[in-house]
């Protein structure tokens, strides 16, 4: 199996697994007498199934971490950059006088910046063609490397 196809898997079962869990909660309880017949849904049977589908993605996760070992680097350059963009995209860049009006009256403070709006944007914008540079090499790993793993 390609990682690609891997990784897509890792996902379904994720999403699997957050749904039976949902049902199992849903459906454990129900009102004695109250004409629902919940009983046609075996909770106990329904856990043993979200039990083997977590064993299964805890191997493929294990699978999938082996697998990228090369690359663990760039990996983690991609999510510390998104997490730089964050960082810039919340600088405060605002520089002159603003003024404001309260029950007190108008007052204006005179802001300064040591980066300015320019300088943020550059900076969005170089931490994301890096993202996508990686993205790409990562992209090609996910499309070309094969995983020892079958459904």
């Amino acid at each position: 199996m390609k990682l690609q196809k891997a990784l897509k898997l890792k996902n379904t079962l994720a999403g699997e697994i957050s749904s039976l869990q949902q049902l199992i909660r849903q459906k454990n309880q129900y009102v004695e007498g109250s004409g629902i017949d919940l009983t046609a849904f075996d909770t106990r049977k329904l856990y043993d199934d979200l039990l083997a589908k977590i064993e299964k993605l805890v191997n493929l996760k294990l699978i999938i971490s082996e697998a990228n070992l090369e690359i663990q680097d760039k990996i983690f350059r991609i999510s510390e950059y998104k997490s730089l963009i964050q960082f810039w995209q919340g600088m405060p860049v605002v520089s002159g006088i603003i003024s404001s009006t309260s029950y007190a009256g108008t007052s204006s403070t005179t802001y300064v910046s040591q980066w300015s709006e320019v300088e943020k944007m550059e900076m969005i914008k170089r931490y994301q063609n890096l993202i996508d540079l990686l993205q790409e090499e990562l992209d090609t790993h996910n499309y070309t490397t094969e995983i020892p793993f079958t459904l």
